[in-house]
């Protein structure tokens, strides 16, 4: 089931090639068959999000290190504490494209934060345990700033990187 995931340069395309695996044949595949391990040290720079409603009370089961804006502390707040002018809060705002869709998001391109603009790559996947109503997304964060080397902003190259956007990224 790993071998999209080790195949493709791109970790927003490993992801989803990972997803399209777990799937089976079905819709979606389950929360409960994400595998840390298997998504490797980029576990990171993902999040697992429980769906309810009001879309703003759904709540982190995993905010990876990496994709947790800086000066969040303790606990992963509902997705209405995320901070505004995160990338993580430009992920989950596409929150309700994805279940009206039901399929994977991918969002791409330049990101305006407080340090400076951003090239940045999300991508958001459902996941259902019915195979009918979505009841969690997986998610993942990449980024680079803008004036960096010329590297892909997905993760591919030396100047490409995911991690909390509160500080100028290395």
């Amino acid at each position: 089931m790993t071998a999209k995931l080790n195949q493709e340069r791109r970790f927003v395309l490993h992801l989803l090639g990972y997803w399209d695996d777990l799937r089976d044949g079905r819709d979606f595949p389950t929360a409960a068959e994400i595998d840390p391990e298997a998504i490797g040290a980029k576990w990171a720079a993902c999040f697992l999000l429980r769906v309810t409603s009001p879309l703003e009370a759904c709540t982190f089961a995993h905010l990876g290190a990496e994709a947790r804006p800086s000066g969040l502390a303790g606990e992963a707040p509902a997705v209405r504490g995320v901070p505004a002018g995160t990338l993580l809060a430009h992920a989950t705002g596409h929150l309700r494209t994805l279940l009206d869709k039901r399929a994977p998001v991918s969002l791409a391109g330049e990101v305006a934060l407080a340090d400076g603009p951003v090239l940045c790559r999300s991508l958001l996947l459902p996941l259902s345990a019915n195979d009918r109503d979505i009841d969690h997304v997986l998610g993942a964060i990449t980024y680079r700033p803008v004036a960096a080397d010329a590297a892909p902003a997905d993760g591919s190259g030396a100047g490409a990187r995911s991690g909390p956007e509160g500080g100028v990224p290395a």
